[in-house]
């Protein structure tokens, strides 16, 4: 493009855009064609030689070359000037435009000029330029005396040639004004623009100065006087509202004249009228306005003085404005100028100590910061808009006055002053909750509830004291205040928003509250439309609005609109317009205006619930909308003081929004980094944001700190009352706590009621965030504890919390955890599962079966209707279940999108845990497979039982679960097919008829059971057409047996497919009946009747709870009937329904295939896989194969069966885990059973054993003593793998599952004597195990397997009990040692009796009293003594439990009263044994009136011990009786193993009370019949305690030495 285009476009584009960049462009055009003229001359010139020094004048040669250039330069400025003469004309001639409009009125005086006018200021400004870089003609210096030089030197030849240029310019293209107001005056002279380069420096200068600085000389006494009193008095008119044309105008010639008469100062009388201005401004818009939010009101005497002004030349305007603000600022530098002196003063006092007699120096109080008026800025900002004529206020104007000297713009000055604001607040932020100990404050009182008003509140009071401390904040924003406060048809707004943006990066309203208040007034004005009260303006014309809007109802179900599509300007304007609004406001301005507020939730709700109406599939916001919600709307709760009715709707717009929207939105209000002093310094949150979460944790840990279960309700309530606004920070502090102190839970639940909704549903979010599923710092936290094989503390008490917090509360939203745990299994993690078991257990009040140890009583009624089943498994306590929460987690896991992928991952991550677990710990793996087996069966059970009377549960769980050959099938969902027929069980159930019959009615105290047969048929009978794939012989069923059994493998041609139909449909409540637990448990429930029959209740309140606990539970006892009677009618169906087509089971296949390899596929595809599933399982499996060996079924091998289980049980137990080695264990437990009764009762083996087919081998019975050696071999193989697992050396998981087997079937196994001995020996060498769990499990198997040993359980080969030899010799033993001890002790006791005699003898000889007393006591004795010397050695022979408890109350009577003979025996022999046969009368009166006081002590201790032993019999009675009532287990599932083991070594000694109760009487024969002293003198009193006081007192003996009796001479101790 052409030099000559170039210039064309610019121009054209600089007429139809003025701005910078354009004139920029334009510059560079016309610099360039300046350059083509000056600079080729000046390269030609520069390359020219230089003449030397010392020449004084040019040579000749030079001075061709000068005037070649000059030639040269002369013609390029001619081909110039023609070129910018012609391109200007053109443009001039072109341009329909002479003018443009300004953009605002602030700008109006800087286009005044036309597009031409500029383009030729611009290019004077070019040519300015060049002469500065070019140098003019300068002489040099001569010497003084020296001559001139002849010849001058030669001119600059660039400097000539600018000139030249600049001449022909200023004739034909710029005017030669423009050239002189721009040029330097040396370029003017050397171009003869002007004369003479000094006299117009000498003309310029007297006229600035005239100018800048000489006075006008006024009256100044006329001026003072009456001119400007009768001034005033007129401008005080004009603001009476005098308004009118003609008015105005006589006003104005009156103002004229007093200016003329009295000489008035023109500038002063202007600054008169900016007085008067500012007062009717204030007035009208300011702080005195009656009605300050009228936003069309306008001032008639405020525009009467902008008339006024424009009158005047008002060019000055903004420096008499300038003049009234610098004003403060020389104040304020005063004030800075004091502070720093006193700084400096307090710093040298400091550093030097003054002499004691100096006094002491006052500090100086520096003044308060002084301000601008308001008003003031009011005026300015008046001005600004209106613009009076020939003004020249601008921005640009005014900024220097508005600025101290220090700053050059104003943004600078607002981003260093923000900066200081900020990091004052960051430290005030930082020091709450700081305690400092060397404060001498006495302000902190302990113990009183920290209260905080609003971080809003307070930011108005801290903002005045920064003030103080950092001086005023920058006028610009009490300018911008003041716009925003004037009517918005002014045209503020706008000017202060372009305002607001050339601040940069800072917040406006955190630096002056007052934007804050204008900018909210703003919003309420723009909503007033919408909202549908209208504040000045029209009506509102937005198509979302409503009546019930304005009347602050908020109709939800309004579909006014729904014929409006989504894509409306006028709702896009809005969102548009209140989001700038918003994002200048932010949350603390929001919050401000409670009101406000209110609106915005009000008409966010309305807009969403259009946009959902509009669009049913889209349950959300708005982008723009969502946006604000997550910035301002929500953040902005938490500054608000507590207010439940606004949290409540602001919960109106959130519940509208789906619970992803919401988790997102209170993600952006925690913040990335954290709450609280966390995200201080970040940038991210605001300040007033994290100070309103600090205050709301100082209470909240204040709270904490004493809750206790006797305060927890008041402290819940103002706990409660913390989180209605900061229910992150609450949360986030009690979820710490409670992961630290579990105890807490159910304090914390029961509190929680006295939340708002918005608040739990924040506890969802922050329960999720916790779990890890929140991002942050909590998902990097460990959850497994240091030794890598137990979940961390915090874990376990977070996952126990959820399920208590979700039975409290199930409305909360809980799909978002149950997507964070299908998430976590998707990625392969298992140890998150405990939230979802935790849900199950507490709000759906299910509990797993495999984690439990279940007692025999437990697992029969586990075979039971679901009431039986709920009894027997917590023992009687049943825990209090949520109705509504159980039935919103069935709905909830009934969602396809979240129940079936739970099921599908669960089953498929088992073996994933099993094959590509990262840990290499054995226990670590099976523990986790536990989790996810036992998690499994627990969402099963759920999942498959539901109301029976509510439709919409079957048909949901039907639409949840697919069909059986899609669960089954590898290509689709890949499940094993025991937990495909467990979902599908309840399904099985509805759709079969003829083979489960009318009695599954299983349904407990609520209704809530499995699907009722006729669940899945129609009104006439037919199956429905949703139910038929799960028929038996279906398509489907078809299908999936032929997955597992295809036609040509070996399992298809021994294992049909009606057996393997069968024997995974049923369970067992359908084939087994638990007659015996049913009859417990109503004998129990009648006995706690009755008990409570019998309790007499202490008030009117206890009485009536009383009635309803029994009511209660005869209610339990009904239904336990009727489920005890359908149960028993369903067994019976479905037994003889099994019964009815056992022939279809084996009868059609090869009967030689069938008895070679029956057995191993059956157990491989059936007995294997499902008792190992869970204990209900194991049960069916053994119950199964029994049944179908009670019915005879047709080539059903029983005891080849038997023989491949006992073979394969071995390897099964070094390959299972903890819980699968329980539940086989309850399998082997069943089976054994029914084995020992075959071994041990041989009737019982002949009639219902050897005549079925099952146990005949080629057509033969097996005999029963060929039945007792392969009993045997089963036994051996049982105990050897026992034994292997239990070696030192072994895996730890074979021990461990070995000793869990061994704990279940130790009642039923071993029964050999020689198999227990190894297996006892094995646990005695474990009892020096390191593993602690393994020294306590072997101790308490050994004490149970001692105890069986010991009960005459175990058998020798002939099935005779077992008798242990070497401990009858020891009992032999015993009972010789213990004959031989009596008898020495009786020739003991004989020889004593004969010294005491012939110690009477000598002293006087006995009387016929104490010979009688002698002889019954010998005859006492001898009834105590025969029956231990006449006793004989029996054979020991072990007797029942029963007989024993039996012999037991049996020994404890005869106990007793042989505890009574020996007592009185024991006093007759010392009470005759005290005396000699000499004594003094003295003594004889002194041991009469001794014994006398002893028979009255001894009359009442005896009454005392025979009261006390007839109490705690009657106690020890009530108690078995209370024990027999309430049917209480042995087995106290919460027991620890040790405890076990410790209670069986108890068990032990109680068996063997025979022994020890003979060895306890010969002990206190021992201490009874020890020989009796004589008359000894011993120093003790010995006085006897017998019963028989009426032989004592005939029996003559003295008295000890102590009581002062007489010395015998028989006795030990005594002289003759």
């Amino acid at each position: 493009m052409s030099e000559r285009s170039q210039l064309q476009a610019a121009l054209k584009a600089y007429e139809n855009d003025n701005s910078q960049p354009q004139i920029t462009k334009l510059t560079v055009l016309f610099s360039s064609l300046v350059r083509g003229v000056v600079g080729p001359i000046e390269l030609l010139a520069v390359s020219l030689p230089t003449p030397p020094s010392d020449t004084p004048s040019p040579s000749p040669k030079a001075i061709t070359a000068f005037r070649m250039g000059m030639s040269e330069g002369r013609k390029r400025c001619e081909g110039a000037i023609t070129l910018l003469k012609s391109v200007l004309g053109e443009w001039e001639e072109s341009s329909e435009t002479k003018s443009q409009s300004p953009p605002g009125p602030a700008f109006q005086a800087f286009n005044s000029v036309t597009p031409s006018d500029r383009a030729r200021i611009i290019l004077a400004d070019v040519i300015w330029f060049l002469g500065t870089l070019t140098s003019p003609p300068s002489l040099p210096v001569q010497p003084k005396g020296t001559p001139p030089p002849a010849q001058p030197p030669l001119p600059s030849l660039p400097w000539e040639i600018l000139s030249t240029f600049t001449n022909a310019l200023s004739d034909q293209i710029i005017p030669a004004r423009t050239l002189i107001t721009t040029l330097e005056p040396e370029l003017l002279d050397s171009a003869s623009i002007i004369n003479d380069s000094k006299i117009f420096k000498t003309k310029l200068r007297k006229q600035n100065t005239t100018k800048l600085y000489n006075q006008s000389k006024f009256n100044l006494l006329r001026e003072v006087g009456a001119g400007y009193a009768r001034l005033i008095h007129l401008l005080g008119s004009v603001n009476d509202g005098g308004g009118d044309f003609f008015n105005f105008q006589a006003i104005k010639t009156s103002m004229m004249e007093l200016i003329g008469y009295y000489e008035l100062d023109p500038n002063r009388v202007i600054d008169l009228i900016l007085d008067c201005l500012e007062l009717s401004v204030d007035e009208s818009y300011g702080s005195k306005s009656s009605s300050p939010d009228a936003d069309t009101a306008t001032s008639v005497s405020a525009d009467n003085y902008i008339k006024l002004l424009q009158t005047f030349n008002l060019k000055n305007l903004v420096h008499l404005i300038g003049f009234k603000l610098s004003y403060y600022q020389t104040l304020q530098k005063e004030r800075d100028a004091i502070i720093n002196n006193e700084k400096k003063l307090a710093r040298e006092d400091k550093d030097t100590k003054a002499p004691s007699n100096k006094p002491e120096r006052t500090p100086v109080t520096p003044p308060l910061v002084l301000k601008p008026r308001r008003a003031l800025f009011l005026t300015i900002a008046y001005l600004f808009l209106k613009q009076p004529q020939g003004s020249t206020l601008s921005m640009v104007s005014l900024t220097p006055y508005l600025l101290p000297p220090e700053f050059t713009t104003i943004t600078n000055q607002t981003t260093s002053y923000y900066t200081k604001m900020v990091d004052s607040y960051q430290k005030r932020i930082k020091k709450i909750g700081v305690i400092s100990l060397t404060s001498s404050s006495t302000s902190v009182v302990k113990n009183v509830f920290p209260t905080f008003p609003s971080p809003v509140a307070t930011h108005s009071k801290w903002l005045k004291t920064f003030e103080n401390d950092h001086g005023p904040t920058p006028y610009v924003l009490s300018l911008i205040e003041c716009l925003l406060k004037l009517p918005s048809n002014l045209g503020g707004f706008e000017f202060a928003m372009n305002l607001i943006k050339s601040l940069g990066d800072v917040d406006v309203v955190f630096m002056c509250p007052g934007v804050g208040s204008g900018l909210r007034r703003c919003l309420h004005a723009l909503l007033s439309d919408a909202y549908g009260v209208s504040q000045g303006g029209g009506a509102g014309d937005y198509d979302f609005s409503s009546p019930d809007i304005g009347n602050g109802s908020g109709n939800e179900n309004s579909n006014s609109n729904s014929t409006k599509n989504n894509n409306n300007p006028d709702l896009d304007n809005l969102i548009q317009k209140i989001t700038v609004l918003l994002n200048h406001l932010g949350p603390p301005g929001l919050a401000a205006d409670e009101v406000l507020f209110g609106k915005v939730c009000r008409i966010f709700k309305q807009i969403i619930n259009n946009n959902n109406n509009n669009d049913s599939n889209n349950n959300a916001a708005p982008p723009a909308l969502f946006s604000l919600i997550k910035h301002h709307l929500t953040p902005a709760l938490a500054l608000l003081p507590t207010n439940p009715p606004l949290s409540l709707e602001l919960w109106s717009v959130l519940t509208l929004l789906p619970y992803k929207s919401r988790y997102q939105i209170y993600d952006s209000w925690k913040g990335v980094n954290g709450i609280e002093k966390a995200a201080i310094g970040k940038g991210t949150k605001h300040l007033l944001l994290i100070e309103g979460e600090c205050n709301a944790g100082q209470q909240a840990r204040w709270l904490l700190k004493r809750m206790s279960k006797d305060n927890h309700k008041e402290k819940g309530r103002s706990l409660a009352k913390v989180a209605h606004s900061n229910p992150l920070v609450v949360f986030s502090i009690i979820l710490g706590q409670i992961e630290s102190y579990d105890n807490l839970i159910k304090m914390m639940v029961d509190s929680f009621k006295y939340l708002s909704p918005i608040g739990l549903d924040v506890m969802s979010h922050s329960l999720l965030c916790a779990t890890g599923g929140g991002g942050g710092a909590n998902s990097g936290r460990e959850k497994l504890k240091n030794d890598g094989l137990n979940a961390t503390q915090w874990l376990a008490s977070l996952e126990q919390f959820i399920g208590v917090f979700y039975r409290k509360f199930p409305q909360v939203e809980l799909r978002g955890l149950l997507s964070f745990v299908t998430l976590r299994l998707k990625a392969g993690h298992v140890l998150e599962l405990g939230v979802l078991k935790s849900i199950l257990t507490h709000m759906g009040g299910v509990k797993a079966s495999a984690d439990m140890k279940m007692s025999h009583e437990q697992l029969e009624g586990s075979a039971g209707g679901p009431i039986l089943r709920r009894q027997t498994r917590e023992f009687g306590v049943v825990d209090e279940v949520n109705k509504n929460s159980g039935m919103i987690l069935r709905i909830v896991l009934q969602d396809r999108d979240i129940g079936l992928p739970l099921l599908v991952l669960i089953s498929q991550i088992r073996h994933k845990v099993l094959f590509e677990h990262e840990s290499s710990q054995i226990k670590l793996i099976g523990n986790l497979y536990d989790l996810c087996n036992s998690l499994l069966l627990q969402l099963v059970e759920f999942l498959g039982s539901f109301n029976v009377g509510n439709k919409m549960y079957a048909d949901r769980y039907q639409a949840l679960i697919p069909n059986i050959d899609e669960l089954v099938d590898p290509g689709n969902f890949g499940m094993d097919p025991d937990i495909a027929f467990s979902l599908g069980r309840p399904l099985i159930a509805a759709a079969n008829v003829d083979v489960f019959g009318g009695g599954r009615r299983e349904k407990d105290e609520d209704g809530e059971g499995e699907m009722n047969d006729g669940e899945g048929c129609d009104g006439d009978g037919d199956v429905c057409e949703n139910m038929k794939p799960w028929q038996l012989s279906s398509d489907e069923m078809v299908t999936t047996c032929g997955l597992v059994l295809p036609p040509n493998s070996d399992e298809g041609k021994v294992l049909s497919k009606s057996l393997y139909e069968i024997f995974w449909s049923l369970k067992s409540y359908d084939i087994y009946f638990p007659e015996t637990r049913y009859a417990d448990e109503q004998f129990r429930l009648k006995s706690q009747v009755e008990g409570l029959s019998k309790k007499k209740p202490e008030g009117e309140k206890e009485a009536r709870n009383l009635k309803a606990e029994i009511r209660a539970i005869n209610g339990v006892i009904a239904k336990l009937e009727v489920e005890q009677k359908d149960q028993k009618e369903h067994v019976e169906f479905v037994r003889n329904h099994v019964d009815g087509i056992k022939g279809e089971f084996l009868s059609d296949l090869n009967a030689d295939l069938v008895a070679q390899n029956f057995s191993h596929s059956f157990i491989t595809l059936c007995i294997y896989p499902r008792c190992l599933f869970s204990p209900e399982d194991a049960q069916f499996c053994s119950k199964f194969v029994l049944l179908l060996h009670e019915i005879d079924t047709p080539h059903f091998p029983t005891l080849n069966y038997l023989d491949k289980l006992m073979k394969a049980i071995p390897a099964t137990l070094f390959c299972v885990t903890e819980n699968e080695a329980k539940n086989l264990s309850l399998f082997i437990k069943d089976t054994w059973k029914v084995l020992n009764a075959w071994r041990y009762e041989e009737g019982e083996y002949e009639g219902k054993v050897a005549t079925r087919k099952g146990f005949k081998i080629h057509g033969k019975p097996i005999e029963f003593d060929e039945f007792c050696s392969i009993f045997k071999k089963w036994h051996n193989i049982l105990a050897g793998v026992c034994v292997k697992c239990l070696s030192g050396d072994e895996e730890y998981i074979h021990t461990r599952a070995a000793l869990v087997v061994l704990g279940q079937v130790v009642d039923v196994f071993p029964t050999r004597a020689d198999n227990g001995k190894q297996i006892i020996e094995r646990c005695k060498a474990l009892m020096d195990d390191g593993r602690q769990d393994i020294k306590a499990q072997a101790e308490s198997l050994l004490g149970q397997l001692t105890k069986s040993k010991d009960g005459g359980f175990w058998r020798d080969d002939k099935g005779k009990v077992y008798i242990d030899v070497d401990k009858e010799k020891k009992e032999k033993l015993k009972l010789k040692e213990k004959k031989e001890a009596a008898e020495k002790m009786y020739r003991a006791m004989a020889n004593e009796g004969g010294g005491g005699g012939g110690g009477g003898g000598l002293g006087g000889g006995w009387n016929s009293n104490e010979r009688e007393s002698s002889n019954k006591w010998q005859r006492t004795t001898a009834k105590v003594v025969e029956p231990v010397l006449s006793a004989k050695a029996t054979e020991f022979k072990p007797t029942p439990k029963k007989e024993k408890e039996k012999e037991k109350e049996k020994g404890k009577g005869k106990g007793e009263e042989k505890g009574e003979e020996q007592g009185e025996v024991k006093g007759e022999v010392k009470g005759e044994a005290k005396g000699g046969a000499k004594g003094g009368a003295k003594g004889k009166e002194k041991v009469k009136e001794k014994e006398k006081g002893e028979e009255k002590e001894e009359v009442k201790v005896k009454v005392k011990t025979t009261k006390a032993t007839k109490a705690k019999a009657k106690a020890k009675e009530k108690d078995e009786e209370k024990k027999k009532g309430n049917g209480e287990q042995e087995n106290d599932k919460n027991k620890l193993e040790v405890d076990g083991g410790k209670k069986a070594t108890d068990n032990i000694d109680n068996n063997n009370n025979t022994d020890n109760n003979n060895t306890k009487n010969n002990n206190s024969r021992k201490r009874t019949l020890s020989p009796p002293k004589g008359s000894g003198s011993g120093t003790e009193d010995t006085a006897g305690t017998g019963s028989n006081k009426r032989q004592r007192k005939n029996s003559g003996d003295s008295s000890s030495k102590k009581n002062g009796g007489g010395k015998g001479k028989g006795g030990r101790n005594g002289k003759s």
